[in-house]
């Protein structure tokens, strides 16, 4: 599994021969944020670029600021389950093997670059075993490696990741009462 992301020029290149290079170059900053909002992975740019090329007045700084509000839900068409970059997040989620979907969600968690000792903390694994992890998510395209020894998790995988993360946690807490009912008295 990779979700191949595309380098930051390449989606920029695209985006700009699709929307026109006048418009693009008129939002230059918003253009670059819209890119990697979308994580640079050509289904949520190609996603994007139909909203913006439906409404060709709408500004790429509001489009920015609308998908931000709720990434990755709003990278998906109502129409086309295929065209869904939450559902194909969420599938490649499944097909993770469980310590690295675990390690996908909570390194989400972290904001900005992380390192290893950041990722053995935040699992509370030994380095080792944090960096192997590191190195599996980076193989599969979860985790981007800004130069050696400085890994980030791009916008839009982040959001998916605390978005399941949060789900996963209430639906744990929510079945935390009825364990605990099911349990003998003592038992908790």
């Amino acid at each position: 599994l990779h979700l191949g992301a595309l380098p930051r020029q390449e989606s920029h290149a695209l985006l700009t021969r699709v929307l026109g290079r006048q418009r693009v170059a008129a939002e230059h900053t918003a253009a670059r944020a819209l890119t990697d909002l979308c994580g640079h992975v050509p289904l949520a740019l190609r996603i994007v670029m139909a909203r913006l090329l439906t409404r060709p007045a709408q500004r790429l700084a509001d489009c920015a600021t609308w998908l931000r509000r709720d990434l990755p839900a709003r990278l998906a068409l109502p129409d086309d389950p295929r065209l869904s970059v939450p559902l194909i997040l969420d599938g490649a989620l499944r097909r993770l093997p469980a310590p690295l979907a675990d390690a996908y969600l909570r390194l989400a968690r972290l904001n900005g670059q992380l390192t290893v000792p950041d990722a053995a903390g935040a699992l509370a694994v030994p380095e080792t075993r944090a960096e192997e992890l590191l190195e599996q998510l980076i193989d599969r395209g979860l985790l981007d490696e800004e130069q050696p020894g400085l890994l980030r998790m791009n916008a839009l995988f982040r959001a998916h990741a605390l978005h399941r993360g949060t789900r996963a946690g209430e639906v744990a807490q929510a079945l935390l009462p009825v364990a605990r009912h099911a349990l003998p008295s003592g038992a908790t």
